[in-house]
């Protein structure tokens, strides 16, 4: 869900979005909601041959805010599908390696995880086991700056492309557009 306010005078384009989106997946026990906005400033270039063809270039800043819990369950048969047995060794000697890097505390809560995997790994059924997890992040960067262009060849037809860099996270996004015409004839006659 989301809205875009644009606008321009002589050459020069404002264009101003946002969009609220919710990611539901059946590993995770609530919604996630985030939130994108982005600014851009753009110079639009038009053909002096085809009125209809231009090249737009902006760029601009974009923020994006994703609430920061999650939590979730998923069962052991889940987590590592299709592992040999070297791999299985191999994880299992990387949660031993972890687990004694734990503070004690750390250990108590982690401890009865880490044997249910090691029996998975050991050929045992977990059954219905399960883990409950709740992860607490943050973006690393929620700014970033958003460089693109867009031409387009004539009413209906466009092309764009568009790079988010710079700060800690980066997008890019690549699209042929298509804009329908209104269905209604333009009236000759003068108002």
């Amino acid at each position: 869900m989301g809205f875009t306010i644009a606008g321009g005078f002589q050459g020069i384009v404002l264009i101003f979005d946002n969009s609220f989106n919710w990611l539901n997946t059946d590993k995770l026990t609530d919604l996630v909601p985030a939130y994108n906005a982005t600014l851009r400033v753009a110079h639009q270039f038009i053909s002096y041959n085809r009125a209809e063809r231009n090249i737009t270039i902006w760029m601009g800043p974009c923020f994006q805010k994703i609430r920061a819990d999650t939590k979730g369950v998923i069962s052991i048969n889940e987590i590592f599908p299709g592992f040999d047995d070297s791999q299985k060794q191999n994880a299992k000697d990387r949660l031993t390696d972890w687990y004694t890097g734990l503070t004690p505390p750390q250990q108590a809560v982690a401890g009865p995880i880490i044997e249910k995997i090691k029996e998975y790994f050991d050929g045992r059924d977990p059954g219905n086991g399960t883990i409950t997890y709740e992860l607490d992040k943050k973006i690393a960067g929620p700014w970033n700056l958003v460089f693109g262009s867009q031409l387009q060849f004539n009413k209906n037809w466009m092309f764009r492309v568009e790079m988010g860099a710079y700060g800690k996270r980066s997008q890019f996004l690549f699209s042929f557009n298509y804009r329908f015409q209104s269905l209604r004839k333009k009236s000759t006659q003068p108002l």
